[in-house]
Protein backbone atom coordinates (compact mmCIF):
# COMPACT_ATOMS: atom_id res chain seq x y z
CA UNK A 1 0.00 0.00 0.00
CA UNK A 2 1.48 3.31 -1.07
CA UNK A 3 1.29 6.66 0.72
CA UNK A 4 -1.05 9.26 -0.66
CA UNK A 5 0.86 11.90 -2.61
CA UNK A 6 -0.16 15.51 -2.20
CA UNK A 7 0.71 18.06 -4.85
CA UNK A 8 2.53 21.23 -3.96
CA UNK A 9 0.52 24.35 -4.69
CA UNK A 10 1.92 27.53 -6.16
CA UNK A 11 2.11 30.08 -3.35
CA UNK A 12 1.31 33.07 -5.56
CA UNK A 13 -1.91 31.49 -6.85
CA UNK A 14 -3.48 32.04 -3.45
CA UNK A 15 -4.99 35.58 -3.37
CA UNK A 16 -4.04 36.06 0.30
CA UNK A 17 -0.40 35.33 -0.52
CA UNK A 18 -0.38 37.32 -3.77
CA UNK A 19 -1.83 40.48 -2.21
CA UNK A 20 0.49 40.27 0.81
CA UNK A 21 3.69 39.57 -1.11
CA UNK A 22 3.13 42.45 -3.53
CA UNK A 23 1.79 44.97 -0.99
CA UNK A 24 4.64 47.39 -1.77
CA UNK A 25 3.42 47.60 -5.38
CA UNK A 26 -0.34 47.36 -4.79
CA UNK A 27 -0.65 49.66 -1.78
CA UNK A 28 -3.54 49.76 0.75
CA UNK A 29 -5.75 47.59 -1.50
CA UNK A 30 -3.56 44.70 -0.39
CA UNK A 31 -5.11 45.02 3.09
CA UNK A 32 -7.96 42.96 1.62
CA UNK A 33 -5.66 39.98 2.28
CA UNK A 34 -6.37 40.30 6.01
CA UNK A 35 -10.11 40.07 5.41
CA UNK A 36 -9.74 37.12 3.01
CA UNK A 37 -7.49 35.31 5.46
CA UNK A 38 -9.96 35.80 8.34
CA UNK A 39 -12.91 34.74 6.17
CA UNK A 40 -11.16 31.53 5.07
CA UNK A 41 -9.79 30.62 8.50
CA UNK A 42 -11.18 28.03 10.87
CA UNK A 43 -10.96 29.49 14.36
CA UNK A 44 -10.11 26.20 16.01
CA UNK A 45 -7.17 27.01 18.21
CA UNK A 46 -5.34 25.55 21.22
CA UNK A 47 -5.72 27.21 24.62
CA UNK A 48 -2.39 29.02 24.37
CA UNK A 49 -3.45 30.71 21.12
CA UNK A 50 -6.79 31.69 22.63
CA UNK A 51 -4.97 33.13 25.62
CA UNK A 52 -2.88 35.37 23.34
CA UNK A 53 -5.88 36.42 21.23
CA UNK A 54 -8.07 37.21 24.24
CA UNK A 55 -5.31 39.36 25.73
CA UNK A 56 -4.94 41.27 22.46
CA UNK A 57 -8.73 41.76 22.22
CA UNK A 58 -8.83 43.08 25.79
CA UNK A 59 -5.90 45.39 24.98
CA UNK A 60 -7.75 46.72 21.91
CA UNK A 61 -10.92 47.34 23.95
CA UNK A 62 -8.97 49.23 26.61
CA UNK A 63 -7.10 51.23 23.95
CA UNK A 64 -10.41 52.23 22.34
CA UNK A 65 -11.09 54.48 25.34
CA UNK A 66 -7.98 56.53 24.59
CA UNK A 67 -7.32 56.38 20.82
CA UNK A 68 -9.52 56.23 17.73
CA UNK A 69 -10.27 53.20 15.54
CA UNK A 70 -7.81 54.24 12.82
CA UNK A 71 -4.93 54.40 15.30
CA UNK A 72 -5.91 51.06 16.81
CA UNK A 73 -5.94 49.48 13.35
CA UNK A 74 -2.52 50.90 12.57
CA UNK A 75 -0.95 49.78 15.85
CA UNK A 76 -2.32 46.24 15.92
CA UNK A 77 -2.15 45.54 12.19
CA UNK A 78 1.49 46.57 12.08
CA UNK A 79 2.74 44.63 15.11
CA UNK A 80 0.28 41.74 15.42
CA UNK A 81 -0.91 41.24 11.81
CA UNK A 82 1.18 38.08 11.49
CA UNK A 83 -1.30 36.32 13.81
CA UNK A 84 -4.01 36.55 11.12
CA UNK A 85 -1.75 34.72 8.66
CA UNK A 86 -0.68 32.22 11.30
CA UNK A 87 -4.31 31.29 11.97
CA UNK A 88 -5.01 31.21 8.22
CA UNK A 89 -2.15 28.81 7.43
CA UNK A 90 -2.89 26.75 10.51
CA UNK A 91 -6.39 26.21 9.13
CA UNK A 92 -5.08 24.62 5.92
CA UNK A 93 -4.89 20.85 6.04
CA UNK A 94 -2.85 18.59 3.75
CA UNK A 95 -1.57 21.39 1.53
CA UNK A 96 2.07 22.18 0.96
CA UNK A 97 3.15 25.29 -0.93
CA UNK A 98 5.89 25.30 -3.54
CA UNK A 99 8.25 28.05 -2.41
CA UNK A 100 10.73 27.32 -5.21
CA UNK A 101 8.55 29.00 -7.82
CA UNK A 102 7.89 31.96 -5.50
CA UNK A 103 11.60 32.39 -4.81
CA UNK A 104 12.56 32.16 -8.49
CA UNK A 105 9.93 34.79 -9.36
CA UNK A 106 11.15 37.16 -6.63
CA UNK A 107 14.83 36.68 -7.55
CA UNK A 108 14.11 37.50 -11.20
CA UNK A 109 12.00 40.54 -10.28
CA UNK A 110 14.73 41.78 -7.90
CA UNK A 111 17.51 41.52 -10.48
CA UNK A 112 15.38 43.11 -13.22
CA UNK A 113 14.43 45.99 -10.92
CA UNK A 114 18.08 46.44 -9.97
CA UNK A 115 19.04 46.80 -13.64
CA UNK A 116 16.15 49.14 -14.46
CA UNK A 117 16.51 51.59 -11.55
CA UNK A 118 20.21 51.91 -12.34
CA UNK A 119 19.68 52.52 -16.04
CA UNK A 120 16.47 53.72 -17.68
CA UNK A 121 13.88 54.06 -14.90
CA UNK A 122 13.88 56.65 -12.13
CA UNK A 123 13.08 54.88 -8.81
CA UNK A 124 11.15 57.95 -7.68
CA UNK A 125 8.24 57.06 -9.96
CA UNK A 126 7.91 53.48 -8.69
CA UNK A 127 5.26 52.73 -6.01
CA UNK A 128 7.61 50.66 -3.83
CA UNK A 129 10.03 53.56 -3.24
CA UNK A 130 9.45 56.33 -0.67
CA UNK A 131 9.00 60.02 -1.39
CA UNK A 132 12.46 61.38 -2.17
CA UNK A 133 11.81 64.58 -0.24
CA UNK A 134 10.99 62.58 2.89
CA UNK A 135 13.62 59.85 2.50
CA UNK A 136 16.49 61.23 0.45
CA UNK A 137 18.94 58.68 1.92
CA UNK A 138 17.09 55.90 0.06
CA UNK A 139 18.23 57.31 -3.29
CA UNK A 140 21.70 57.45 -4.82
CA UNK A 141 23.23 58.56 -8.11
CA UNK A 142 26.17 56.19 -7.62
CA UNK A 143 24.24 52.95 -7.17
CA UNK A 144 20.52 52.74 -6.48
CA UNK A 145 19.68 49.95 -4.05
CA UNK A 146 16.64 47.84 -4.89
CA UNK A 147 13.52 48.10 -2.71
CA UNK A 148 11.58 45.32 -4.44
CA UNK A 149 8.57 43.57 -2.93
CA UNK A 150 9.78 44.49 0.56
CA UNK A 151 9.52 48.21 -0.08
CA UNK A 152 12.93 48.50 1.58
CA UNK A 153 16.37 46.96 0.73
CA UNK A 154 16.80 45.36 4.16
CA UNK A 155 13.28 43.91 4.26
CA UNK A 156 13.61 42.61 0.70
CA UNK A 157 16.95 40.85 1.15
CA UNK A 158 16.15 39.33 4.56
CA UNK A 159 12.82 37.93 3.34
CA UNK A 160 14.53 36.37 0.31
CA UNK A 161 16.76 34.44 2.72
CA UNK A 162 13.77 33.49 4.91
CA UNK A 163 11.89 32.17 1.85
CA UNK A 164 15.05 30.28 0.86
CA UNK A 165 14.74 28.41 4.18
CA UNK A 166 11.28 27.23 3.05
CA UNK A 167 12.38 26.17 -0.43
CA UNK A 168 14.11 23.02 -1.68
CA UNK A 169 17.38 24.93 -1.12
CA UNK A 170 18.98 23.71 -4.33
CA UNK A 171 22.35 25.20 -5.20
CA UNK A 172 20.72 27.24 -7.99
CA UNK A 173 18.34 28.87 -5.51
CA UNK A 174 21.10 29.55 -2.98
CA UNK A 175 23.26 31.17 -5.68
CA UNK A 176 20.21 33.10 -6.93
CA UNK A 177 19.58 34.54 -3.45
CA UNK A 178 23.29 35.38 -3.10
CA UNK A 179 23.24 37.29 -6.40
CA UNK A 180 20.02 39.06 -5.37
CA UNK A 181 21.56 40.01 -2.02
CA UNK A 182 24.49 41.61 -3.78
CA UNK A 183 22.19 43.41 -6.23
CA UNK A 184 20.13 44.77 -3.33
CA UNK A 185 23.32 45.66 -1.43
CA UNK A 186 21.84 45.67 2.07
CA UNK A 187 23.91 45.05 5.18
CA UNK A 188 20.96 43.24 6.77
CA UNK A 189 20.76 40.98 3.72
CA UNK A 190 24.44 40.06 3.96
CA UNK A 191 24.05 39.23 7.65
CA UNK A 192 20.92 37.13 6.96
CA UNK A 193 22.69 35.20 4.20
CA UNK A 194 25.75 34.66 6.40
CA UNK A 195 23.54 33.27 9.20
CA UNK A 196 21.89 30.95 6.67
CA UNK A 197 25.26 29.71 5.34
CA UNK A 198 26.61 29.06 8.84
CA UNK A 199 23.62 27.27 10.37
CA UNK A 200 21.81 25.58 7.49
CA UNK A 201 22.86 22.17 6.20
CA UNK A 202 22.73 21.78 2.42
CA UNK A 203 24.73 20.24 -0.39
CA UNK A 204 27.70 22.02 -1.97
CA UNK A 205 28.17 24.45 0.93
CA UNK A 206 31.89 24.63 0.08
CA UNK A 207 31.09 25.71 -3.48
CA UNK A 208 28.73 28.43 -2.19
CA UNK A 209 31.45 29.74 0.14
CA UNK A 210 33.89 29.92 -2.78
CA UNK A 211 31.34 31.76 -4.93
CA UNK A 212 30.59 34.11 -2.01
CA UNK A 213 34.29 34.86 -1.54
CA UNK A 214 34.88 35.53 -5.25
CA UNK A 215 31.74 37.69 -5.52
CA UNK A 216 32.80 39.64 -2.43
CA UNK A 217 36.24 40.34 -3.87
CA UNK A 218 34.79 41.48 -7.20
CA UNK A 219 32.23 43.72 -5.49
CA UNK A 220 34.93 45.21 -3.26
CA UNK A 221 37.11 46.03 -6.28
CA UNK A 222 34.19 47.72 -8.01
CA UNK A 223 33.13 49.74 -4.97
CA UNK A 224 35.03 49.50 -1.68
CA UNK A 225 32.24 51.30 0.19
CA UNK A 226 29.64 48.67 -0.69
CA UNK A 227 30.36 46.74 2.53
CA UNK A 228 30.44 49.74 4.83
CA UNK A 229 27.21 48.71 6.55
CA UNK A 230 28.71 45.39 7.62
CA UNK A 231 32.02 46.93 8.68
CA UNK A 232 33.07 46.93 12.33
CA UNK A 233 33.10 50.74 12.32
CA UNK A 234 29.47 50.97 11.23
CA UNK A 235 28.30 48.12 13.49
CA UNK A 236 30.00 49.76 16.48
CA UNK A 237 28.28 53.05 15.71
CA UNK A 238 24.96 51.23 15.29
CA UNK A 239 25.27 49.42 18.63
CA UNK A 240 26.26 52.58 20.52
CA UNK A 241 23.41 54.52 18.93
CA UNK A 242 20.87 51.83 19.80
CA UNK A 243 22.07 51.60 23.41
CA UNK A 244 21.53 55.35 23.80
CA UNK A 245 18.00 55.04 22.33
CA UNK A 246 17.15 52.16 24.67
CA UNK A 247 18.38 54.10 27.71
CA UNK A 248 16.36 57.14 26.63
CA UNK A 249 13.12 55.17 26.21
CA UNK A 250 13.55 53.26 29.47
CA UNK A 251 14.20 56.41 31.50
CA UNK A 252 11.24 58.33 30.02
CA UNK A 253 8.52 55.73 30.57
CA UNK A 254 6.34 55.77 33.69
CA UNK A 255 5.98 52.60 35.76
CA UNK A 256 2.54 51.98 34.25
CA UNK A 257 3.92 52.47 30.72
CA UNK A 258 6.80 50.11 31.45
CA UNK A 259 4.27 47.44 32.33
CA UNK A 260 1.53 48.04 29.74
CA UNK A 261 3.06 50.39 27.16
CA UNK A 262 2.02 53.77 25.78
CA UNK A 263 -0.49 52.53 23.13
CA UNK A 264 0.54 55.66 21.22
CA UNK A 265 0.63 55.72 17.42
CA UNK A 266 3.43 58.31 17.46
CA UNK A 267 5.71 55.63 18.95
CA UNK A 268 5.23 53.31 15.96
CA UNK A 269 8.28 52.61 13.82
CA UNK A 270 11.67 54.16 14.43
CA UNK A 271 15.18 52.80 14.01
CA UNK A 272 14.79 49.96 16.53
CA UNK A 273 11.55 48.12 15.85
CA UNK A 274 11.72 45.94 18.97
CA UNK A 275 12.24 49.04 21.10
CA UNK A 276 9.18 50.57 19.45
CA UNK A 277 7.22 47.37 20.17
CA UNK A 278 8.27 47.45 23.82
CA UNK A 279 7.43 51.13 24.16
CA UNK A 280 3.89 50.60 22.81
CA UNK A 281 3.02 47.31 24.54
CA UNK A 282 5.27 47.31 27.61
CA UNK A 283 6.66 44.34 29.51
CA UNK A 284 3.31 42.54 29.46
CA UNK A 285 2.77 42.73 25.69
CA UNK A 286 6.41 41.90 24.99
CA UNK A 287 6.20 38.86 27.29
CA UNK A 288 3.07 37.65 25.47
CA UNK A 289 4.88 37.93 22.13
CA UNK A 290 7.98 36.07 23.35
CA UNK A 291 5.88 33.35 25.00
CA UNK A 292 3.86 32.80 21.81
CA UNK A 293 6.94 32.61 19.55
CA UNK A 294 8.82 30.23 21.85
CA UNK A 295 5.81 27.92 21.91
CA UNK A 296 5.78 27.71 18.09
CA UNK A 297 9.46 27.03 17.48
CA UNK A 298 10.51 23.68 16.01
CA UNK A 299 13.22 22.29 13.75
CA UNK A 300 11.26 23.15 10.60
CA UNK A 301 10.96 26.86 11.30
CA UNK A 302 13.76 27.69 13.75
CA UNK A 303 16.25 29.18 11.26
CA UNK A 304 13.68 31.18 9.29
CA UNK A 305 12.07 32.56 12.46
CA UNK A 306 15.47 33.41 13.96
CA UNK A 307 16.62 35.27 10.82
CA UNK A 308 13.44 37.36 10.69
CA UNK A 309 13.44 38.14 14.41
CA UNK A 310 17.10 39.08 14.68
CA UNK A 311 17.08 41.29 11.57
CA UNK A 312 13.87 43.04 12.66
CA UNK A 313 16.05 44.65 15.32
CA UNK A 314 17.05 47.29 12.76
CA UNK A 315 14.30 47.34 10.10
CA UNK A 316 10.63 46.38 9.91
CA UNK A 317 11.21 42.93 8.35
CA UNK A 318 8.57 41.10 10.41
CA UNK A 319 6.17 44.04 10.44
CA UNK A 320 6.07 44.48 6.67
CA UNK A 321 3.05 42.78 5.10
CA UNK A 322 5.07 40.15 3.19
CA UNK A 323 7.11 39.64 6.37
CA UNK A 324 3.93 38.99 8.36
CA UNK A 325 2.80 36.48 5.74
CA UNK A 326 6.06 34.50 5.71
CA UNK A 327 6.39 34.67 9.49
CA UNK A 328 2.81 33.46 9.96
CA UNK A 329 3.50 30.51 7.66
CA UNK A 330 6.70 29.62 9.53
CA UNK A 331 4.90 29.61 12.88
CA UNK A 332 2.10 27.44 11.48
CA UNK A 333 4.59 24.76 10.36
CA UNK A 334 4.47 23.22 13.83
CA UNK A 335 0.87 22.21 13.23
CA UNK A 336 1.24 20.67 9.75
CA UNK A 337 -0.13 17.15 9.58
CA UNK A 338 1.79 15.87 6.58
CA UNK A 339 5.09 14.10 6.17
CA UNK A 340 7.37 16.10 3.85
CA UNK A 341 8.63 12.91 2.21
CA UNK A 342 5.26 12.11 0.61
CA UNK A 343 5.07 15.40 -1.26
CA UNK A 344 6.22 15.95 -4.80
CA UNK A 345 7.31 19.24 -6.29
CA UNK A 346 4.34 19.51 -8.69
CA UNK A 347 2.46 22.67 -9.69
CA UNK A 348 -1.33 22.64 -9.93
Amino acid sequence: MTDKVYKKKSFLRDPVAFLSIFYAYIGPLAFAAYGLAIFRSKIKLPLIDWFILINIIISILVASFFINIFEIFQLYRFYWGFLIFYIFFRSIQNINFNFDKLLITLIILTIIEGVLVNSIISPEILPNYPDKQLAASHFSDLYQRVHGFGGNPAVLSVLLVAILCLSSQSIALVVGVLISTMVVSSGSGYIAFFIYIVFQKFKHKGLILIILFIATMIAYQVNADIFYKVSWKYLTYLIENKVLQIESVWSNLTKFQLLFGTQNLSDLGGDILWLSFFKIYGLYGTSLFIFFILHKLNKKNLLGVFIILILTSHYFVLFSMPGQLIFGYLLALKHRTYDDKIYRNIEI
